[in-house]
């Protein structure tokens, strides 16, 4: 861009030849402006697509047996639409994303006993800390949607884009109308 903006600067430069006159001196900038517009029209750009609610698909992942970081990685992938070639950081590209047996979800090392999330009321000990195997009791599908938050940017799109991530306890899903594809791995 630095180059560019110095060409333009160089052709704006009138010649010494040209007297300073004000007609003279307006057609010479006409003139140039012209090639400075020219240049520009020639120049390499970028597409940007536009999103269309025809665009979005539906995956459906297994849960089952997979890890839980390398699960929420590529689930994050598909929610953000950068396995898509026209991915755009700035806009809403992705899919939406159904994910079954989130409760057999699972975990290396110790993180079963030794992980904590941690909640806060917003109240005088309002603070509630659970370990992994606590939440995977009570509340299993939250472990996964955790994981997916953390690796999204902390922006108002991400909290759009979250919405299309549907987490399901156990095989069954309310989601078979819109049939969304098997993904394997």
């Amino acid at each position: 861009m630095m180059c560019f903006l110095k060409k333009v600067h160089l052709i704006l430069k009138p010649p010494p030849f040209v007297s300073l006159s004000s007609k003279s001196l307006t057609g010479f900038l006409l003139k140039e402006l012209t090639k400075v517009y020219i240049l520009m029209k020639n120049t390499n750009t970028t597409l940007v697509t536009q999103r269309k609610p025809s665009d979005q698909k539906w995956y459906l992942i297994d849960a089952e047996g997979k890890t839980l970081g390398r699960l929420a990685v590529k689930i994050a992938n598909i929610l953000r639409g950068k396995n898509k070639p026209t991915y755009t950081a700035h806009c809403d590209t992705g899919d939406y994303v159904v994910v079954i047996n989130a409760e057999k979800i699972k975990v290396t090392g110790q993180k079963e006993s030794d992980k904590t999330y941690a909640t806060y009321s917003g109240y005088q000990s309002g603070l509630h800390v659970r370990t992994l195997h606590e939440l995977r009791q009570k509340r299993s599908e939250l472990i996964l949607e955790h994981a997916v938050r953390g690796m999204m940017p902390k922006n108002n799109l991400a909290r759009h884009m979250l919405k299309k991530l549907r987490i399901c306890v156990g095989s069954n899903h309310p989601y078979a109308a819109q049939s969304p594809i098997a993904m394997e791995n």
